[in-house]
């Protein structure tokens, strides 16, 4: 009975599914809600390298290098444009022209900086506001405007125009609007502004409509706002087509044998492991949005508003990495080792990418490298492990056993760290290169000797390096005896020899031939005169006598102990008292 109570309920919610999904347009771009990813970044996307003409560098941190569209641009990344001019995507759908002759950095906090130069701006019309920065100061730019900002050198004006809508000027705690048609101008050494009304057109006005023309011409309502900038190289690169549930999906004219993130490179960014596709139609479709495949047609594209490195899993081996496009439903479109065992072919082949793991993250297309699942043996296969993370990165600064791309890795030797100290570093020598000690100096050059090197002193309590530490002297007449010598310097003993007691001699015994008579007690002695005083050493110059007037006794030699048992007398000098054993 309880299964003919629950069987319409489930009827009639399949047949309000059915009716929803057929109710939705074509053009619509009302989508299934999507959960969030785990692997999206957090913080703000970067921005896109789009167009590039002429000479266009970027500087980062590795070096400069000329521009290569497309491609991201990062934190503390520069964009400096000679005789050429660029077009940047903001992830909002903000577009921004360079100008020839500009200089413009990528902050986090700010997003753009101009530096030097000439900055075309076009806002859509669903952002709150975009900041930059200027040298007069930070700039508000509101939604759907048209600003043109341009910055001489240090001495130079900054000159903020508004074409469309309005923006505001931010110096410290004051707040300067600029509305429609008006053009501020900040002189550095002077601190109050000058209006101007207009904005004359010139080559590089004509360039930046011509572009935003272009965008907005093929503009498609599928798109989302950061991909619709695309939507012209989308229009002439593939066909839009509606398919239950997802809508308006976008299919690429790129032939039989094309899949997601086959013609490209990876790079290790801020944001891991990032994509970077050699075609700059398809820099939107690895970036937002997802994958999926039709038997006859081939692979559509999934329209989305979130921006992520590359949307794919990840399955690590030994020595392959491998790489599949993510579905709707965040999952590769056929589970690694599920599509291993059924056999490494037919959808299984055309999803996942294998690359050895030496050509992973180098320089280069990686369909070069790619390997054929259907040539691999079976334990190769079998070892894959699935994840949803990319493989480790490259090694950074003080990670000195990460392998890094396009490198051998460092043979493993038995090397441990010493207890409580520091593993020394390792001298890295390519092969075939001459050892250390056998190089010698070019001819002419002078030889560095060992003396010529500056000393180099430990700092304190420095591991590896223990000191003696040596038992204080007696005062000068303790006991009845001589003053201990002074020692020298500290000394240092390797690590791990034991730390042994200062080594004292025990006093001599008088001989049983000869007793030798108490002297006096070191408080009632009195020198003589033209005689050494008392406590001096036998080679004083002088001879210390007892009260009385009796001559002490002769001093006899001295002899080690554990010798044939003949001793030394009490003392060097006159003094009868015997020094006590330590």
């Amino acid at each position: 009975m309880r299964v003919h109570r629950i069987a319409p309920v489930v009827l009639l919610g399949c047949l309000a599914c059915a009716a929803a999904a057929a109710a939705q347009p074509p053009g619509s771009a009302s989508f299934p809600a999507m959960s969030a990813d785990p692997a999206a970044p957090d913080g703000p996307a970067p921005i896109s390298l789009a167009y590039a003409e002429g000479r266009v560098d970027l500087v980062r941190p590795d070096g400069v290098q000329a521009a290569q569209v497309p491609d991201l641009l990062e934190e503390d990344d520069r964009l400096v444009t000679g005789e050429g001019r660029a077009e940047l995507i903001v992830d909002d759908g903000s577009v921004a022209h360079v100008d020839r002759e500009s200089d413009l950095r990528v902050d986090l906090g700010v997003r753009l900086r101009l530096v030097r130069g000439r900055l075309r701006v076009h806002t859509p019309a669903d952002i709150e506001a975009l900041y930059l920065a200027s040298p007069a100061g930070p700039v508000r730019l509101a939604a759907s405007g048209v600003y043109d900002l341009s910055a001489a050198d240090l001495d130079g004006d900054t000159v903020i125009a508004v074409v469309a809508g309005h923006a505001a000027l931010l110096t410290g705690d004051t707040e300067t609007p600029i509305g429609a048609d008006d053009v501020l101008r900040v002189d550095p050494r002077d601190p109050r502004p000058r209006w101007e009304r207009g904005t004359p057109r010139d080559a590089f006005v004509d360039w930046s409509d011509q572009r935003i023309h272009r965008a907005t011409t093929a503009a498609h309502a599928a798109l989302p706002p950061p991909v619709q900038p695309w939507a012209a190289d989308l229009a002439a690169n593939g066909q839009w087509s509606a398919m239950a549930p997802y809508g308006p999906v976008w299919f690429p004219a790129a032939g039989a044998g094309w899949r997601p993130y086959q013609y490209g490179a990876w790079r290790f960014t801020r944001y891991g492991w990032t994509w970077i596709d050699a075609q700059r139609w398809a820099w939107p479709v690895h970036h937002y949005g997802r994958w999926g495949h039709h038997a006859a047609r081939g692979w559509y594209w999934i329209p989305h508003r979130a921006w992520g490195p590359a949307w794919v899993g990840w399955a690590v081996a030994a020595d392959h990495v491998a790489w599949s496009p993510l579905g709707w439903d965040r999952r590769p479109l056929v589970d690694f080792s599920v599509g291993a065992r059924l056999g490494p072919g037919g959808l299984f082949a055309s999803t996942w990418s294998i690359l050895p793991r030496h050509a992973f993250g180098r320089r280069g297309w990686v369909n070069r490298d790619l390997a054929d699942p259907r040539t691999l043996p079976g334990p190769v296969l079998g070892g894959f492990v699935s994840q949803m993370i990319g493989p480790r990165g490259p090694a950074g600064p003080g990670d000195r056993f990460a392998v890094r791309p396009g490198r051998r890795a460092m043979p493993p030797g038995p090397r441990a760290a010493p207890r409580g100290g520091i593993m020394p570093p390792i001298a890295y020598q390519p092969p075939g290169a001459t050892p250390r000690e056998e190089r010698t100096p070019p001819a002419g050059a002078p030889r560095r000797r060992p003396m010529d090197a500056p000393p180099v002193d430990p700092a304190p309590g420095a591991p590896g390096i223990r000191e003696r530490e040596w038992a204080p002297a007696p005062a000068h007449g303790a006991y009845g005896g001589p003053a201990a010598p002074r020692r020298g310097p500290r000394e240092q003993a390797p690590v791990g020899a034991p730390v042994r007691p200062p080594r004292v001699e025990p006093p001599p015994s008088p001989a049983p031939s000869a007793p030798v008579e108490p002297a006096a007690s070191p408080s009632r002695a009195r020198p003589r005169a033209g005689t050494g005083g008392e406590g001096a050493g036998s080679g004083a110059g002088g001879e210390a006598r007892p009260r009385g007037g009796a001559p002490a006794a002769a001093p006899r030699e001295r002899r080690p102990p554990g010798g044939d048992g003949a001793t030394g007398s009490a003392g060097s000098t006159g003094q009868g008292r015997p020094r006590r054993r330590g």
